[in-house]
């Protein structure tokens, strides 16, 4: 018998879960999450006990992180969280024989896009089928983030979440005049991302005291006296996603689909405005028609970055 590790660190919450190889499809053991409120990686070893339970056969390890994978320093950094990873103190803490790598979470979650059933989508547009044309796996969390899956099964990790966000309409444009009053750039991570929403609904609704993404996300689901600025600065949000998917989009010519997930698209869950993301992700246009015929889905495993990491240690690393 093999098993594989992964470690989902990402900028809010960290996964480490146990799976079991059988040559075709890992299959789940047992999990552990906890917060990434962490240096490094030494916060790391007493919950990998708890999950790897003393077992000798793991033999492929992953470490699926939210940020770039190589440095100078030869550690892991995450990029909206100061924890830091050294993958070479890990390792002496796995199998003598364990094969450790490690991906960008992002890659991790485009790996899993193929394993993905319909329980764990909610279709947000039909397309057409096109099983031979790029997908793409997005993830609006505590960042954003993006990676294509190209034909072949390979993946192209990217940071689109620093590129500098394109408003699309009058409204937008007014929106990042005032957001970007107190930044150098303006960039897609800072309006998709948790405290993009806060900053949206600062835009919409100035307070005193601003507010978190999770107190605007409740206010959207209430009926208080903010409650409709709130579920506007959703609906803008939910805009601006399909906004920025469709660029990404034409970018990779992705017409095989997009699949979005993310912490912050998983606490929206219904009140994600499915409508206003289609407003903005088919903007009339040259290529509209491409746009209207690429399936766009949510995914509401929570799971799917860490399933994509032991799919890559399956054919990767011990196939």
């Amino acid at each position: 018998m093999t098993a594989i590790l992964t470690l989902d660190i990402g900028g809010s919450k960290t996964d480490l879960t146990l799976w079991q190889s059988d040559c075709r499809m890992p299959r789940h053991l047992r999990s552990l999450t906890i917060p990434t409120d962490y240096p490094d990686e030494e916060a790391l070893l007493a919950p990998l006990d708890t999950v790897c339970q003393g077992r000798q056969d793991i033999e492929a390890a992953v470490l699926a992180v939210a940020g770039p994978i190589t440095s100078d320093d030869g550690c892991l950094h995450l990029t909206n969280n100061p924890c830091r990873i050294d993958p070479a103190r890990l390792q002496t803490h796995l199998p003598e024989d364990c094969r450790l790598s490690a991906l960008n979470d992002l890659e991790a979650l485009a790996h899993s896009l193929d394993a993905l059933t319909p329980e764990q989508l909610i279709r947000i547009q039909p397309g057409g089928w096109h099983p031979y044309s790029p997908r793409l796996a997005a993830a609006v969390g505590t960042g954003f983030g993006m990676a294509a899956l190209l034909p072949g099964r390979h993946v192209v990790p990217t940071e689109a979440g620093h590129t500098t966000f394109a408003p699309q309409t009058a409204a937008q444009a007014e929106l990042c005049r005032r957001i970007a009053a107190d930044l150098p750039t303006l960039t897609v991570e800072h309006l998709l991302s948790g405290d993009g929403l806060a900053r949206i609904f600062q835009a919409v609704c100035p307070q005193p005291q601003p507010l978190s993404a999770a107190e605007v996300t409740r206010l959207a689901a209430a009926d208080e006296p903010l409650s409709a600025d709130a579920r506007r600065a959703v609906t803008i949000f939910s805009e601006a996603v399909g906004t920025t998917l469709a660029n990404m989009t034409l970018v990779f010519l992705a017409a095989g689909g997009v699949f979005l997930g993310g912490g912050v698209i998983a606490h929206l869950g219904e009140l994600f405005d499915c409508d206003a993301f289609t407003r903005g992700f088919c903007r009339p246009g040259t290529l509209s028609a491409m746009l209207a015929d690429t399936p766009v889905y949510l995914i509401t495993d929570p799971a799917a970055a860490s399933l994509g990491a032991a799919i890559y240690a399956e054919q990767r690393l011990l196939g």
